[in-house]
């Protein structure tokens, strides 16, 4: 019966990850193979370098989603 389970989960998460790779922007940068966490604030980091060498004016949004 375990083993069930485990072969419906496996052919789910498999399903699934076909799909996300279509729904999930290329600009996430959390949980997909291949990007890392830290790309986000190496992004923001050079947004405000750019700005600042450039002494234009903008707005960055952060936004949590942790207690969404």
């Amino acid at each position: 019966m375990i083993i069930i389970y485990k072969v419906i989960t496996k052919i789910l998460t498999l399903g699934l990850n076909m799909v996300a790779y279509k729904v999930i922007n290329e600009n996430y940068t959390t949980s997909i193979p291949g990007k890392y966490i830290l790309d986000g604030v190496f992004v923001s980091h050079e947004v405000l370098h750019e700005l600042r060498c450039m002494k234009k004016q903008g707005i960055i949004l952060k936004f949590d989603f942790e207690k969404a």
